[in-house]
């Protein structure tokens, strides 16, 4: 879990140097919107893709576990 905390704060912290963000506090935002808003939002996007190619893993790896052990679960379904 540490490792999605990270992807975020690195997200977020590449999308608070982005012409929008800067936009938008020249706009006068307030700083709460600004960074929910728009540097979440930006900030978000890399994350997405990785937990994209993690769930795939999860699966597999839920599925050998319960085939090995033979526990019921995803593979009894």
């Amino acid at each position: 879990l540490p490792w999605f905390f990270l992807y975020v704060r690195q997200g977020v912290a590449d999308a608070l140097a982005e012409d929008p963000v800067r936009g938008a506090r020249a706009r006068g935002l307030s700083e709460r919107t600004v960074l929910l808003g728009h540097a979440l939002r930006s900030g978000m996007l890399p994350m997405l893709t990785l937990i994209g190619s993690r769930v795939p893993e999860l699966i597999t790896g839920a599925l050998l576990v319960e085939t090995v052990f033979s526990w019921p679960g995803i593979a009894a379904a």
